[in-house]
């Protein structure tokens, strides 16, 4: 009030004090070099600093309206469990190409390891572990690919009525998946959900 200043007027005075700005590049025979203007504060007292206006001639800084100090962080969400109240939600991200199976239980050794230096009461708890749909879905198709390998036994064995050629040309099935496995594995392709599906 005292310098006819509104909040939007300091905002303001902030947002444009704190950017880097991109100046295009300058070429220099066979170099390059980038133009960058940096205007990023990096410090509260640098944010004291930031002139907003003048009045009477002095300018005005935020150090002289506004208290800096740093504060608390923006809320973005809340976690409950069981209607308890809340708790800490933490996520595990994996880097393109990991084996997730792999990566999963290397967070579940890790986090065996900090369990340990939990505060008294406190407790961890998995919410979602993604072992268990890799698990599943291999159980899944190891059984389908076993049922269906007897099943293409038995209906050759109906109709060539041999086993021993019924066999003979059920090793197709064994032999063909091999063959992909090891073109998979020469091309880097992980046995992923899709890939075993």
């Amino acid at each position: 009030i005292k310098y006819h200043l509104t909040y939007e007027q300091v905002i303001e005075a902030v947002r444009e004090n704190n950017r880097n700005v991109g100046g295009g590049s300058m070429t220099d025979e066979t170099e390059m070099m980038l133009v960058q203007g940096r205007g990023q504060l990096e410090s509260i007292q640098g944010i004291k600093d930031v002139v907003i206006t003048s009045y009477d001639g002095q300018p005005v800084r935020i150090s002289n309206v506004a208290d800096v100090e740093i504060g608390h962080e923006i809320r973005r969400g809340a976690v409950t469990a069981d209607g308890k109240g809340e708790v800490v939600l933490g996520l595990g991200f994996m880097l393109m190409g990991e084996n997730s199976h792999e990566v999963t239980w290397n967070m579940k050794n890790r986090l065996d390891e900090v369990k340990g230096s939990l505060p008294p009461g406190a407790e961890v708890e998995t919410v979602y572990d993604r072992t268990e749909l890799v698990d599943y879905v291999i159980d899944t198709v190891r059984g389908n690919l076993l049922e269906g390998g007897l099943l293409v036994v038995a209906i050759l064995f109906v109709f060539l009525g041999n086993l021993r050629g019924a066999l003979i040309v059920a090793l197709a099935i064994p032999l063909s998946m091999m063959a992909a496995f090891s073109g998979m594995l020469q091309a880097g392709i992980a046995a992923s959900l899709l890939s075993l599906g």
